[in-house]
């Protein structure tokens, strides 16, 4: 394993990637913490080390044990699907201790994921309950497009639920978009939403500094598409009918802001989705 540092990518942005605000930033503890991780791949030969990611992601909440078969009968299907190339999984560890784990598929069919050849698949990032919000989430998931990249992979791909923006704002931060829009049955007759996302490894990714377009006015929200609607938008993220409208017009979700993005928190009234075409 090796520590995991970022270096400023412009004069514009923290030492983090952001422009400001910055959580992270604004955090001491946070930061300095993110000094203190770091990140490597569970070698495929080593059993304790599958075994131990396994169960930080069964005491997180974000994996059960099949009740056909038991922990180590899970170990040994994990381990044999890592010595065949299907996945590969990181850790991050702070003092020798698990605090995040990120598997990436790259294999169609598993882990249920519907891969095309040149597709890779992020998998959830699980981060330790006591340990969320100080940035290691960004930082598996940014090991999770390397690792895709390492894969030989052209793009990797996601899905995630419709209302959770903290993880679709990070995702778009790292320089995935929206791509389309998936409705599966949900209960009580409900249409459960997702999206998916999509990173194309192939792209040189430059952050946009969106909270400066709006201020200065180049970009504001609209509720209906038409002929001459301008090449760059903002929709409200829990309008899923009109996201839809967008994407079948050709435009992309590249980014999501909040309205503690800006110093007047009244110039956003909720989550917007930026799109461009």
């Amino acid at each position: 394993m090796s520590d995991y540092t970022e270096k400023p990518k412009s004069t514009d942005t923290c030492v983090h990637g952001n422009f400001p605000p910055c959580e992270i930033c604004q955090n001491t503890a946070a930061g300095e913490r993110k000094e203190n991780i770091a990140i490597g791949l569970i070698d495929p030969a080593d059993k304790q080390a599958v075994a131990d990611y396994y169960q930080f992601e069964v005491d997180q909440g974000s994996s059960t044990i099949n009740p056909k078969t038991t922990f180590e009968g899970m170990v040994n299907f994990r381990q044999t699907q890592l010595r065949d190339g299907k996945l590969t999984i990181a850790v991050a560890k702070e003092g020798g201790k698990i605090v995040s784990t990120g598997v990436v598929v790259l294999e169609n069919g598993a882990l249920g994921r519907e891969l095309q050849p040149n597709e890779a698949g992020a998998g959830g990032v699980v981060v330790d309950k006591d340990k969320r919000n100080t940035g290691i989430g960004e930082m598996m998931a940014k090991q999770q497009i390397q690792m895709a990249r390492d894969g030989g992979k052209e793009s990797i791909v996601s899905h995630i639920d419709k209302g959770n923006d903290a993880s679709f704002r990070l995702h778009l931060k790292l320089g995935y978009q929206l791509e389309s829009i998936r409705r599966q049955p949900g209960e009580n007759d409900e249409k459960k939403v997702d999206f998916k996302i999509r990173h194309n490894l192939e792209d040189n990714f430059s952050p946009v500094d969106w909270a400066k377009e709006v201020s200065n006015q180049r970009l504001s929200a609209i509720n209906e598409i038409t002929p001459s609607s301008p090449g760059q938008i903002l929709i409200a993220s829990e309008n899923d009918q009109l996201i839809q409208q967008a994407l079948e017009q050709g435009y992309q979700g590249v980014y999501l802001l909040r309205p503690t993005d800006f110093e007047d928190s009244t110039v956003l009234d909720k989550n917007y989705l930026v799109f461009t075409k």
